[in-house]
C-alpha cells in the first residue's frame, strides 16, 4: 500500500498546532492566576475596607490581617475565598459580640483591643484584652489618645510645609538679590561735615523699597 505522505503531513501539522496551543493555553493560565490573584487581593482590601489596618468596632482599636499566601490561595479555590470572605464579614458581628459577653460576664468590664489575624493556612488567631472600665472611660480616652497623635501629626505636617514654605522664599530672595544702587555724592571742605550729611542722607532712605539711585550734595 503507498505512504500517503500528504495524510502524515496534515497529521504532523495538526499534531504540532495543537500542541503549541496548549502550551500557549497553559502560560495564558498561569498569567491569568497572577493577574487575578492581585485583582482579588485589590477587592478584597475595597470590600472591607478595615483589612490591614487598624480601626475602631465598638470603640475598640481593631486590627485585621490576613496572609498574603492565603490570600493567593484564595484566589484560585473558590471554596477556600468563600471561607475568608465569610470570615472577614463577621468580623465587626463578633467584636460586638465579644464586647457585649465581657461587659456582661464580668460585671462591666470593657474590651480595650482586638487584633485578628489569618495565616497562610486559614487559621484565625484573635487576641484581646479587657479592664473594669464600667463607665466607658478607656474607650474614651483611646478615642482621645488617637485624636491628639492625628492632631500632633497635622500641626508637625503643617510646621514642615510653612518651614519649606519659608526655605524657598529665602532662596528666591537671594537669588533674585537687591536690584537697588544707591549712590550719594557729598562735597565739601570739611570731612566730618561731609562724612555726616552722608550718614544723614543714608538713613532717610528706605532700602529695597526707594527708586532713588544717585543723590548729589553740596555742602
Amino acid at each position: 500500500m503507498p505512504m500517503d505522505i500528504n495524510s502524515n503531513y496534515i497529521n504532523y501539522t495538526s499534531q504540532t498546532n495543537y500542541k503549541n496551543q496548549t502550551d500557549k493555553t497553559k502560560d495564558n493560565e498561569e498569567k491569568q492566576k497572577h493577574i487575578s490573584a492581585k485583582d482579588y487581593e485589590k477587592s478584597l482590601f475595597e470590600k472591607f475596607e478595615y483589612l490591614g489596618k487598624q480601626t475602631s468596632m465598638e470603640g475598640v482599636p481593631v486590627n485585621v490581617s490576613v496572609s498574603p499566601a492565603y490570600i493567593r490561595k484564595c484566589a484560585n479555590d473558590p471554596e477556600q475565598a468563600k471561607y475568608l470572605e465569610e470570615n472577614l464579614k463577621d468580623i465587626p458581628n463578633s467584636v460586638k459580640s465579644l464586647c457585649d459577653y465581657v461587659k456582661c460576664a464580668t460585671g462591666g468590664a470593657v474590651v480595650t483591643f482586638a487584633n485578628i489575624s489569618i495565616d497562610a493556612n486559614g487559621n484565625i488567631t484573635c487576641q484581646s484584652g479587657s479592664t473594669n472600665d464600667s463607665d466607658g472611660k478607656i474607650a474614651k480616652e483611646n478615642a482621645e489618645r488617637k485624636a491628639k497623635e492625628q492632631k500632633a501629626k497635622k500641626e508637625k505636617l503643617e510646621k514642615k510645609r510653612a518651614e519649606e514654605k519659608e526655605a524657598e522664599k529665602r532662596a528666591e530672595e537671594k537669588e533674585n538679590g537687591d536690584n537697588s544702587t544707591f549712590n550719594i555724592t557729598v562735597k565739601g571742605t570739611d570731612i566730618k561735615t561731609v562724612t555726616k550729611q552722608i550718614m544723614s542722607n543714608f538713613s532717610s532712605i528706605s532700602v529695597g523699597t526707594s527708586k532713588l539711585t544717585s543723590v548729589d550734595v553740596k555742602v
